[in-house]
């Protein structure tokens, strides 16, 4: 999960300062193939783990490194999706080629190396680094469920690509960050639940 979602926030920070959102159209054919790969490594090494767990023949043992190295991987595939999808969502179309969240495979290289250095916080397991690693892991949750609501309140009050300037954004935006908290909160409160039934 640290590496699901510390992976998520790098990138979509990694996004922001490349001044990506609002763009259209997510890349080329090569940049979707390689986000599909990076996203299909958590999924290979979850079906791998439940092997293990239910007994069954496995490839390899699956390690904390492996599970965070995946993590990440699928997080970097997952904020240009997102943002893709926002901006598909949200913006009105462009009249001319509209433009692409990931450019180039060589774009990659960015969310690759400063999610290396995520990496290396997590696997050094110094105590001054928890603080960080956990805002930017709890941060990408909060952030990934609040967009979600945030297609959905667009689609439902029908201002879907009708968000021209940024700030038509904050009303729709400070409802989906509430519904974002109390998803979490209502999923606390049933964990906490079920623990207490145990």
């Amino acid at each position: 999960m640290i590496g699901i979602y510390g992976g998520f926030s790098v990138t979509i920070i990694a996004l922001l300062v490349l001044r990506r959102l609002g763009a259209q159209r997510l890349g080329r054919r090569v940049v979707i193939g390689i986000l599909a790969l990076f996203f299909s490594s958590m999924v290979f090494d979850g079906i791998n783990s439940t092997l293990v767990d239910l007994g069954l023949p496995y490839l390899y043992l699956s390690t904390n490194i492996t599970r965070l190295v995946t993590g990440l991987l699928s997080g970097i595939a997952l904020a240009p999706f997102l943002v893709w999808l926002l901006g598909v969502v949200a913006i009105p179309r462009d009249d001319a080629t509209p433009r692409a969240v990931i450019r180039s495979p060589w774009e990659l290289l960015l969310p690759l190396g400063v999610n290396s250095g995520f990496a290396i916080l997590v696997m050094s397991e110094r105590a001054e680094y928890y603080y960080s690693i956990a805002l930017l892991s709890v941060g990408g949750v909060v952030v990934v469920l609040a967009i979600a609501a945030l297609l959905i309140v667009l689609m439902v009050t029908g201002t879907v690509e009708q968000i021209t300037r940024p700030r038509l954004v904050i009303a729709p935006g400070a409802l989906a960050l509430l519904v974002a908290f109390a998803v979490l909160a209502m999923t606390a409160a049933a964990r906490w639940s079920l623990a207490a039934a145990m």
